[in-house]
């Protein structure tokens, strides 16, 4: 029986923590005979998330992390991967994704399925690839993700990916285990969203096993406003050039 941990930073997302944590109890369900473990790490909310979730995860197997002040999706991502390190076991799945209810659980199923049946290391979710889109979704986080994308391909002249950016990812223990080795506990060194495009880069160096399922992004789930910055992120996305010898 294996444990597949799922990892959602969240910050100021009370009016999304019922639904995403009805959301993880149908996983869970669907999961069985595996376990489901959540992992929640509040990212400096200040407003009622940490409480909402306490109110709404009732039987459900969730440890909450706290960061203070906002740190960001990448410090709260390698936050949670620290802490499941020193219980990872070989045969275990590690799911990173969003806290805001854009990420669909038939989809992650699927992508668990695929990570199984083809023992691959990751799998992605992308917007981008044949079957997938946006509904709903404004235009920066559009350009953002086509944008993000095209120069990540560009940067790391990576062939058959069509997204780099998406937080809905499955990764295997063993894939994990072995960023884990090669980068530290932590895994992720850069604090913003462009933290997503650090780890694509290190799956490359490990030379991972990489695939995509398709995805269909649709923001009208979401309540409130999306927490990325464009300017703040392009800015991280270019310096990742810097930075990119050191990962090698």
């Amino acid at each position: 029986m294996a444990t597949v941990y799922v990892i959602a930073p969240v910050f100021n997302e009370e009016g999304n923590m019922p639904r995403l944590l009805a959301d993880w109890r149908t996983l869970a369900a669907r999961l069985l005979p595996d376990r489901f473990s959540g992992i929640l790490v509040d990212d400096g909310s200040t407003d009622e998330t940490v409480a909402c979730a306490q109110r709404h995860r009732a039987d459900l197997p969730v440890t909450v992390l706290s960061l203070s002040p906002n740190q960001g999706p990448g410090a709260a991502f390698a936050t949670a991967f620290e802490s499941i390190a020193p219980q990872l076991e070989q045969g275990d799945i590690v799911v990173t994704t969003e806290g805001d209810n854009t990420s669909r659980i038939d989809v992650l199923c699927t992508m668990i399925e695929r990570l199984k049946r083809e023992s691959l290391d990751v799998v992605l979710a992308s917007p981008h690839a044949y079957g997938g889109g946006f509904s709903d979704t404004n235009g920066v986080r559009m350009l953002l993700s086509h944008g993000g994308s095209a120069f990540v391909r560009t940067l790391l002249g990576l062939h058959g990916i069509n997204t780099t950016s998406s937080f809905l990812r499955a990764h295997s223990a063993s894939a994990v285990l072995a960023l884990q080795a090669r980068y530290g506990a932590r895994i992720i060194e850069r604090s913003g969203f462009e933290s997503m495009v650090e780890l694509l880069i290190k799956y490359v160096v490990l030379q991972l096993s990489v695939s995509e399922v398709a995805m269909k992004l649709d923001s009208s789930v979401r309540v409130g406003e999306s927490k990325m910055k464009l300017g703040k992120t392009m800015v991280g996305y270019l310096s990742l050039l810097r930075d990119r010898g050191r990962w090698l």
